[in-house]
């Protein structure tokens, strides 16, 4: 017994479904360009904030006389600055 589906975009005798070469809407298109902005926006403002704390962290240690380490955590909130920092402009280049 053979089975036969007739969803229109998976009928056999019409082949694979070709969608086409769209594009989406402009308005939803400026709601995700804004949304990037802010994503962006926020991502810079956490990078400076943990700069600033790992900063602090360094300074009352230092202060107090112990030694830790923070430059590892240093070294990775400016790891984390460099990806984001070349994440956009990186993108901007493939697209």
């Amino acid at each position: 017994m053979q089975v036969q589906f007739q969803h229109p975009y998976l009928i056999a005798s019409r082949g694979v479904y070709n969608p086409g070469f769209g594009s989406a809407p402009a308005d939803v298109m400026s709601k995700v360009h804004t949304l990037l902005d802010i994503l962006a926006w926020g991502a810079t403002s956490a990078c400076v904030a943990g700069v600033i704390v790992v900063g602090a962290m360094m300074a009352i240690s230092h202060h107090r006389g112990t030694g830790s380490e923070h430059a590892a955590s240093l070294g990775r909130v400016m790891g984390a600055c460099v990806l984001l920092g070349t994440a956009g402009p990186l993108v901007q280049f493939l697209t």
